[in-house]
């Protein structure tokens, strides 16, 4: 075998430890804890919450026991209180949002973070959800947390299911919406000329990731003023001509990173 290879270790190899204070040998396994030593993981591992997604933090609370959930009536609990003095009883965490959605904050380390109750409460059940999914409720009652009305979909999926069922109002059409045709805008160019992905999207403007792909969807980016004529009447020729003359977002950019790499002189 290659000295450069390096097994894990396994405890039915190292089973046996050794009592020098009795003339028995007591024979025992390595526990879990000490293998993890002997393979030099840390004592420790030190989280930034500061850096930490949603659902990374949702994870942790999860993890430590900070919080609870009741899968069958889609309840969340807080176990401890003010400064992580564990409670003699548990609360019931969340309020409803202005969008329908129940929110639950979040603290770590004076970071605090508002999460959807509904996801943690599928991660509680799930485990982690993949970043192309969301959580769907299928009665489409956002207030409905109970593991049994949740789905994973897909953005394209969601948005479907949301335009069939007749429930989405979007844009200025919603009063709740925050969306004003100014902010789509942004949205579209950010996405177009930054290559900004849809979670950088959704985390820099405050709404779901799905909401962003309807955004992106609706825009026909070759759509422009042509001889006078409003950007809603421009003939498909001019349309064809721009996209034959475009280059994909990411294409570009990675040249951008080549040029800068070869002008710094960090290519090999």
């Amino acid at each position: 075998m290659s000295d450069e290879v390096s097994l894990t270790i396994s405890t039915s190899n190292l089973q046996t430890i050794f009592d020098d204070r009795s003339t028995n040998v007591i024979v025992r396994r390595l526990t879990p804890k000490e293998c993890e030593r002997l393979q030099g993981f840390p004592t420790q591992v030190r989280l930034k919450a500061e850096e930490m997604t949603s659902d990374e933090l949702i994870a942790c609370a999860l993890a430590s026991g900070d919080i609870t959930c009741d899968l069958a009536n889609g309840k969340v609990y807080g176990t401890r209180g003010p400064g992580g003095k564990p409670l003699a009883e548990k609360r019931e965490l969340g309020f409803i949002h202005p969008s329908g959605y129940v929110h639950i904050n979040l603290s770590s380390n004076g970071v605090k973070k508002q999460v959807r109750a509904h996801r943690v409460i599928y991660m509680a059940a799930n485990g982690y959800i993949p970043d192309d999914m969301v959580v769907d409720h299928i009665n489409n009652d956002k207030s409905d947390n109970r593991i049994c009305n949740l789905q994973l979909l897909t953005a394209k999926e969601n948005s479907k299911k949301a335009a069939d069922d007749g429930l989405y109002l979007c844009g200025e059409d919603n009063p709740r919406s925050k969306i004003t045709a100014e902010v789509r805008s942004r949205i579209a160019h950010d996405y177009c000329a930054l290559g900004m992905t849809y979670r950088e999207l959704a985390q820099k403007y405050g709404v779901s990731k799905s909401r962003i792909g309807q955004i992106i969807n609706e825009c026909d980016w070759t759509k422009i003023p042509y001889r006078g004529k409003p950007a809603e009447e421009c003939p498909d020729g001019p349309r064809y001509k721009a996209i034959g003359n475009s280059m994909a977002v990411p294409v570009m950019r990675w040249i951008g990173e080549r040029i800068e790499k070869a002008e710094r002189g960090w290519l090999e």
